[in-house]
């Protein structure tokens, strides 16, 4: 779905493109989501966790002391900004879906 909705944008994918991405019918699809806006949700969802996963392991990093830590830290978001300026228009698409739909997401990820 997550490289679906980046091709072609959320409004021009649809359920049976997902389900026919994984070989899978529509109705099994169904069973697990409701709608595209689950699907992103659970995208975003994964995607936030791996995030944490990411700064985490950085952060751990024995071998490297405070400052080294904390450059690398800011380096990779810095990369991962860079990432998303640099992003084509179905990108941009799935970010600004992805802020209307879910507000509370958003003042999650502000108040970590």
């Amino acid at each position: 779905a997550k490289a679906h909705f980046l091709r072609y944008g959320i409004a021009k994918t649809t359920m049976r493109d997902i389900a026919q991405a994984l070989g899978m019918s529509v109705g099994t699809l169904y069973l697990y989501f409701e709608n595209k806006r689950d699907i992103v949700l659970a995208i975003s969802k994964h995607c936030r966790t791996c995030y944490e996963a990411e700064v985490e392991a950085l952060l751990a990093q024995q071998a490297l002391n405070a400052s080294e830590r904390l450059e690398q830290f800011l380096l990779s978001e810095f990369d991962r900004v860079q990432g998303y300026r640099a992003a084509d228009d179905h990108n941009r698409e799935v970010i600004r879906y992805w802020r209307n739909e879910f507000p509370e997401e958003l003042e999650a990820m502000n108040a970590d």
